[in-house]
């Protein structure tokens, strides 16, 4: 993923490459009141960033300072293919992740069809 911050004129304020040597989507990002910013998207990645790859891709979500210094980072999924394509925050702060499942394994509880809408609240 490459996230950028820029100044009102387009100019380049800081830029981070964030992943592994695999692949990784960025697909949704929320900007915080108090500077941070939330990072979501997908990875196959289980290296560098990322560690312990379920398989395929999976969620993948970050968590970013003012700087854009990564603060934290987790992956989610099963052995098939986790899109994360949207984050929401909640009142409480905690995060809220939204996108489609083929796994009925790993952080997955179960498969209804070949691909599922999957919500997982973190809190």
């Amino acid at each position: 993923m490459w996230v950028a911050k820029l100044d009102q004129q387009g100019d380049t304020i800081w830029d981070r490459n964030l992943g592994g040597s695999d692949t990784d989507l960025a697909r949704d990002i929320l900007a915080l009141n108090d500077g941070t910013f939330w990072v979501g998207g997908s990875s196959s990645s289980n290296d560098h960033d990322l560690q312990g790859n379920y398989g395929g891709l999976d969620y993948w979500v970050a968590y970013l300072d003012s700087n854009g210094d990564m603060i934290w980072s987790q992956n989610y999924g099963g052995s098939r293919f986790d899109r994360l394509t949207s984050l929401a925050v909640f009142e409480n702060h905690g995060i809220l992740l939204a996108g489609a499942t083929g796994s009925s394994d790993g952080d997955v509880m179960e498969a209804i069809g070949a691909d599922d809408v999957w919500l997982l609240a973190l809190e």
